[in-house]
């Protein structure tokens, strides 16, 4: 899958290919998504600025190429307007492309998702955080606030990979990703927002595409609003937010949940219930069995005065075990001391990390 742009000079891409008789193009229409009919459709021509492409190819050919139709550079800044063809949560949705010759980064931060050939899967991002690479494609739900995405082509694309710091408002976004043996598996993304609300808000919370049960790799979302989600917009009020996720695994085996940021609340990972693991502190092992996995949820925990021995229990660069924290958990206080965890009478209530 891949996709092309326009500069402002009014380059344009056209295919060019031998023999035509060996390939196919097809486009991304987002208003037949929005009527909730297939939305790919065969293509001829001059390639649309910014659409996302898929391309089939015969196995006889090894290598393809895109050709511009006139000469031009492409370190200008493009906008890609996005449509909202309908009223309704389905509605929205946009195939953008990157057809520069460089990393481009996003104007906007939304959770956007890119369509991973290899394994068939869409792989949810923080375009925030995130460069897209010559030839990607992805995918984004216009939200009521966004109508234009301006695309900036990076010369490094690991400057813009660092997590944006966002200020502290009423919006906070932290990211859990779920991989094995090194490799990103998914990704899913929280929003705490004393703004949410139950129901789907489109462009913040993400719709998951693609299918999950039978997948070539492992896969990660929350149930939630009457949807698989891969972003969830919610509000994380009183002592504590729980958040249920799924999980679901090809094949039996070890994988391994982490945050991808540190947001400003503690995020405990439970197992029916009970807290297993301080995702703060440190990444976590688990050990699947093949199919969907339903015990394990997400729990975002305000902090309270968290005490310390020479050591900021809040600070990335110091995580460790040599600290004291304080959390409360269903009106109930629990002590994290030396990674392990006891409730107010010093009963242990979990294994050490």
């Amino acid at each position: 899958m891949t996709g092309v742009a326009r500069s402002a000079d009014g380059i344009n891409w056209d295919t060019n290919i031998q023999n035509e008789k060996n390939y196919a193009v097809m486009a991304f229409y987002e208003e037949l998504r929005a009527q909730d009919q297939y939305a790919w459709k065969k293509f001829r021509g001059i390639l649309e600025p910014g659409r996302a492409y898929t391309m089939t190819i015969d196995s006889k050919i090894n290598t393809y190429r895109f050709a511009m139709t006139q000469e031009g550079t492409f370190n200008t800044t493009m906008t890609q307007t996005l449509e909202a063809s309908a009223e309704g949560e389905e509605n929205g949705w946009n195939g953008v492309g990157n057809g520069t010759m460089q990393y481009i980064k996003l104007n906007e931060q939304p959770v956007v998702q890119m369509y991973q050939h290899t394994n068939n899967v869409y792989l949810p991002v923080d375009a925030g955080s995130q460069a897209f690479a010559v030839g990607s494609a992805y995918f984004v739900q216009k939200s009521e606030q966004l109508s234009q995405l301006t695309l900036v082509p990076v010369q490094d694309a690991t400057s813009v990979l660092r997590a944006p710091q966002r200020e502290r408002e009423t919006d906070e976004r932290f990211g859990v990703t779920l991989t094995q043996d090194g490799k990103t598996c998914d990704n899913l993304f929280v929003t705490c927002s004393d703004e949410a609300t139950t129901a789907y808000t489109r462009g913040k919370d993400v719709q998951k595409m693609g299918d999950i049960e039978g997948a070539k790799i492992a896969r990660l979302w929350t149930n939630a609003k009457g949807k698989n989600l891969c972003a969830i917009y919610t509000a994380c009020t009183g002592n504590e937010t729980v958040i249920p996720m799924n999980i679901y695994a090809p094949a039996a085996g070890a994988y391994n949940i982490a945050l991808t940021s540190l947001p400003e609340e503690d995020i405990y990972l439970t197992r029916n219930g009970v807290i297993v693991w301080d995702l703060t502190m440190s990444d976590y092992t688990l050990d699947l069995n093949a199919g969907t996995d339903n015990t394990y949820a997400l729990m975002v925990v305000r902090r309270i005065n968290n005490t310390a021995t020479g050591v900021d229990a809040t600070d990335n660069d110091k995580r460790g075990t040599d600290f004291v924290k304080k959390i409360i958990v269903n009106d109930q206080l629990f002590i994290l001391r030396d990674g392990i965890m006891y409730d107010a009478q010093g009963k242990r209530v979990t294994e050490k990390y």
